[in-house]
């Protein structure tokens, strides 16, 4: 592999889970991305992805064509209780993950579509990475 040699610097992106769908997810849609865990297009799939908001308003992840559309400080809490929250109860060993909208504190915003912005996610024209 003398490839590698040419290999000057390594960086490792650690992200969390909803920061990584944001960011990353959709790589998993192109063809050269078919090894990441990410967004699908398959609807069976958004599915199961799906998020209840405090009025009870379901919403699946959607793409955001407007990196600049997030109100300032919207960040879902990340203590212990509330990824606890973002995780949901376990059933048959497995977290739902359907607790993300219900854990932005109403401070943040009250109006139930840009809490809903906690499930979009961007593309590779709003996230440009090669």
């Amino acid at each position: 592999m003398r490839d590698l040699d040419q290999i000057k610097t390594i960086v490792v992106v650690m992200m969390e889970n909803r920061s990584f769908d944001h960011m990353l997810g959709y790589r998993s849609m192109l063809p050269i991305g078919a090894d990441v865990d990410g967004q699908r297009a398959d609807p069976a799939w958004r599915r199961t992805c799906l998020n209840m908001d405090i009025g009870g308003e379901e919403t699946e992840p959607f793409l955001n064509s407007n990196p600049y559309s997030l109100p300032p400080n919207f960040d879902p809490p990340h203590q212990r209780k509330d990824v606890a929250a973002h995780l949901g109860v376990k059933n048959n060993g497995v977290y739902p993950m359907n607790g993300f909208i219900k854990a932005i504190p109403s401070d943040v915003s009250p109006d139930p579509a840009v809490r809903r912005l906690v499930m979009s996610y961007y593309g590779a024209k709003e996230a440009p990475i090669n």
